[in-house]
């Protein structure tokens, strides 16, 4: 379970923080990023090792060592440094006060009377809310720009992981801009596809040929590789989508004649929207990770981590992830729901649902899925991931 930007600021994943250039006193270096993990490795031992911190109730006791005002002097540019390190664990609490000293947009602080731990899932949940918002307001005006002769290249080589928000190394700021460089190259590529023997054919020879850099074209090529595959085993067809270009989507089966009586047929339910609750927050958790193809039912479990109370109804949305077309799609769910509220306080509550798969609506294809719910009268959405497996 598991629970993107202008074309002006070039920025990339490094393994550790974000390095991007602004001006020059905030350009995050490599040599910055290294002396940033020493001397936070070295303040954090300090601290388990000195008698004064380890007696202090107060987070206020951990400036007044040396390793606190070197990090203090590097500046701003290590803040997402330091939400890096909320991230990874957030018994780094200690490091609120530098986090405090250095952010100077009140908005991104945590004001409440509540634990360190829950200060820095607040923090953490802030600022990436923030980024995520300006990622794609960015790149969306970005997307406004493109033209037919645009030269298309994605930040860093073209692969599954550049056009996932979450990588192996962490959040990926790139994420929104390398969704639209994709898609649009994907939709000039496709213009170039005929159907020759029941299989999808490319006349394209190099990226070149529609503006786009060779990896992107290397892997959309491979992509088309693979929805040949898909054609081979019978269960996909090819198809024309609402802008008339080629696609490969699985085949819709036959379902059996209907009757006059009046009765209620699953429904898909669009994905909901409003600002993601991090999981660190509210979780929503399947039962397993993996279940077999032939599942007809999951159950999840709704969990507070907050002091926030959180409330919602027992409607939800069901999501595929198409790999042909590279997003999600929504599901029949079921037609009826009751009119009830469940109410999540403080301090841990949780709640389970059992979610149906209607497969006799939508048969149940290999790979990822995603249950959806809407909390606070729509503001804010959740969701749980599970894989459903051959």
């Amino acid at each position: 379970m598991r629970t993107l930007f202008f074309i002006l600021p070039f920025i990339f994943i490094t393994t550790g923080c974000i390095k991007q250039n602004t001006e020059k006193s905030d350009i995050l270096t490599t040599e910055d990023i290294a002396k940033f993990d020493s001397l936070f490795n070295a303040w954090e031992k300090e601290i388990h090792n000195n008698p004064k911190a380890q007696l202090s109730s107060s987070t206020r006791a951990y400036t007044i060592l040396p390793q606190f005002k070197e990090l203090k002097a590097m500046g701003k540019k290590i803040i997402p440094c330091i939400i890096e390190q909320f991230e990874k664990d957030n018994n780094t609490f200690f490091a609120l006060p530098l986090y405090d000293e250095l952010q100077d947009n009140d908005s991104l602080k945590s004001h409440r009377e509540t634990s360190e731990q829950d200060k820095v899932s607040e923090i953490v949940q802030k600022f990436r809310e923030q980024e995520k918002r300006k990622m794609w307001e960015e790149a969306n005006s970005y997307k406004t720009s493109i033209t037919d002769t645009t030269f298309l290249k994605t930040r860093g080589t073209m692969s599954y992981a550049a056009i996932d928000l979450f990588t192996g190394r962490g959040f990926n700021k790139d994420y929104a801009f390398n969704q639209v460089v994709y898609l649009k190259a994907l939709q000039r590529a496709q213009k170039h596809l005929s159907v020759v023997n029941g299989q999808l054919a490319c006349d394209l020879k190099s990226g070149t040929e529609i503006y786009i850099s060779e990896d992107l074209y290397l892997f959309i090529t491979d992509l088309f590789k693979d929805w040949n595959t898909w054609l081979e085993s019978g269960k996909y067809e090819i198809i024309k989508d609402e802008q008339g270009l080629y696609t490969v989507l699985p085949k819709k089966t036959n379902q059996s004649s209907q009757t006059n009586s009046v009765t209620l047929r699953p429904i898909p339910r669009d994905i909901p929207t409003g600002e993601n609750i991090s999981p660190a927050s509210l979780s929503i958790e399947t039962e397993h990770d993996h279940y077999p193809l032939s599942t007809t039912e999951v159950k999840i479990t709704i969990t507070n981590h907050s002091h926030y109370e959180y409330e919602c109804g027992e409607k939800y949305s069901l999501a595929y992830y198409n790999k042909s077309k590279r997003q999600w799609e929504t599901l029949p769910t079921d037609p009826v729901v009751n009119d009830i509220l469940w109410i999540f306080p403080p301090e841990h509550p949780s709640h389970q649902q059992t979610i149906k798969l209607y497969t006799s609506e939508s048969p149940n294809h290999p790979g990822k899925y995603r249950i959806y719910k809407s909390f606070n009268r729509g503001t804010k959405v959740a969701y749980g991931e599970f894989e459903l497996l051959p």
